[in-house]
Order: C-alpha cells, then sequence, then structure tokens
C-alpha cells in the first residue's frame, strides 16, 4: 500500500503555484470542507489539502464519497482563477481533463470522461469531482476543486450499489499504484488547464475534454427535472454546457444534469 508524501509529490512538480504548499491530515471531515474553512483564513491560491481518509466524503447531488483509509486520493486545491464568475463551471471540465490524463500517463488506463464530473474506467467510476466557490466578506472569490480517486481499493471494498459503478485503479490492472505520482502528475495537469482558461484558450481545453469522453456519438438520457431527455451527445458549446441533438430535432445545451448512457 502507498505511502502518501507531500514531500515526494512537490518534488516531483515542476508547477508555479499549484501544490506548492500540500497539508496533510490522517482523517477529515470532508476536504472541501477543510479547504473552505482554510479559505476563509487567507490560505494562498494553489494549496492542495489531503487527506488519508474522509470521514464525510461529499459527491455531487448530496451524495457521500466512499473514503477506505490509506486506499484513494482525497484532496481539495484552492485555486483563485482569474476568469469570469460565470466561467467557474468550466474548472470542472478542466479537473476532469487532468484527471483522466494524469490516469492514463500513470496506471496506464482508458480513462474517459462522462459529463458533468465523473472519470471512468471499463463504465464505472474511478473518480469524481466537485468543485465548489467561496466568499470572503470583502468580495474575495475562490473555487475549491474537489477530486476522489479511487486508487488502490480492493473489488470487494465496493458493495451494494458501489459494487455495479464504482472500480478503482487496482481493481482495473490488479497493480498497486503510487499515490504521490498519480497526484503529482494530476495537479501539474491541472495547472495547465487552468492556464487555459485563464489565457481564453478554453476550446482547447473543450476540445481535449470532448476527446477523452465516453459519450460523444451516444444516444444518452439526461435528468434535468422529472422527464429525461433523449437525444444524440455531441459535445460542448462555447461556454463548456452540453449539447445534445434532442430526438425532437432540437439541439440543446445543457449546463447542469444527471447523465446515462449504453457505452456499446
Amino acid at each position: 500500500m502507498s505511502i502518501i508524501q507531500p514531500e515526494i509529490i512537490i518534488q516531483r512538480l515542476s508547477t508555479r503555484s499549484l501544490g506548492r504548499k500540500i497539508l496533510l491530515k490522517s482523517e477529515t471531515e470532508s476536504t472541501n470542507v477543510w479547504a473552505k474553512k482554510a479559505f476563509q483564513e487567507a490560505e494562498p491560491s494553489g494549496t492542495v489539502f489531503l487527506a488519508d481518509s474522509q470521514t464525510q466524503g461529499r459527491g455531487r447531488l448530496g451524495r457521500n464519497w466512499y473514503s477506505k483509509p490509506g486506499c484513494g486520493i482525497y484532496c481539495s486545491i484552492l485555486v483563485r482563477p482569474r476568469i469570469a464568475v460565470d466561467a467557474y463551471p468550466q474548472l470542472t471540465l478542466a479537473a476532469g481533463v487532468a484527471v483522466a490524463e494524469s490516469l492514463r500517463a500513470t496506471a496506464k488506463v482508458d480513462a474517459t470522461l462522462k459529463w458533468p464530473n465523473d472519470v471512468l474506467l471499463n463504465q464505472k467510476k474511478v473518480s469524481g469531482i466537485l468543485c465548489e466557490f467561496a466568499q470572503t466578506q470583502s468580495g474575495d472569490r475562490a473555487a475549491i476543486i474537489g477530486i476522489g480517486i479511487n486508487v488502490n481499493h480492493e473489488r470487494e471494498n465496493f458493495s451494494g450499489e458501489l459494487e455495479r459503478i464504482a472500480t478503482s485503479l487496482k481493481a482495473e490492472t490488479q497493480q498497486i499504484h503510487d499515490r504521490n505520482v498519480i497526484l503529482a502528475a494530476m495537479i501539474q495537469s491541472l495547472e495547465s488547464k487552468l492556464d487555459l482558461l485563464e489565457n481564453n484558450s478554453e476550446k482547447i481545453l473543450f476540445e481535449e475534454w470532448t476527446q477523452l469522453c465516453g459519450m460523444i456519438g451516444k444516444t444518452v438520457s439526461l435528468m434535468t427535472g422529472k422527464v429525461p431527455v433523449e437525444g444524440t451527445a455531441i459535445g460542448l458549446d462555447e461556454q463548456g454546457k452540453l449539447l445534445l441533438d434532442t430526438t425532437n430535432g432540437q439541439r440543446r445545451a445543457f449546463d447542469c444534469g444527471e447523465v446515462s448512457f449504453d457505452a456499446l
């Protein structure tokens, strides 16, 4: 089982700010909650909040994130991106690309993206992203990019509903993976994706996301309310919203929703 070592992670980085400071706890309620509190105390941008386990890990739509001690990457990154507030949702896309790229490079797996915030291996979730936004009374804004990656979990660690929808790098490759190497690669990649957003090159990011997405060209069902929308996923619009050619002949853009699709 690999041991998380912030000094090893930092040594592997050539970033300007991301990951130059890494705070580690053996256990915390939620790294996002921890990062939000630290932001209010003026913690610098780029700080990584890392835990070996979480007691109340959170996912999107109020779901829990299973955080087995010693097995996964549970981290939150505090950033103050120089982008418009209405572009903050694009941070989720940037993080997704960074995670998928890092898993492909370090674990040699075919990681794909599912809109809006999942990274998949063999159609099962190996990573999830939860971006939240914070603001001080003085108006200072920041984003908290929360990332969970199932690394060295055994297949039997996932029971009940998790057995059907979740997986880990070890479960898919039968190998133990170094969490320090994966996390360093992810931080390095994420800074380059944030640079694209800050330099008005979001089109490049959207193209990278589309190339990694396993939904493109497939018929999907998107739930935004009580009635699902059926259509073919064709990519992202200029704002990073999901574009669907719906079954009633319309092209529509969505900025939120829950997607399901058949991989075949």
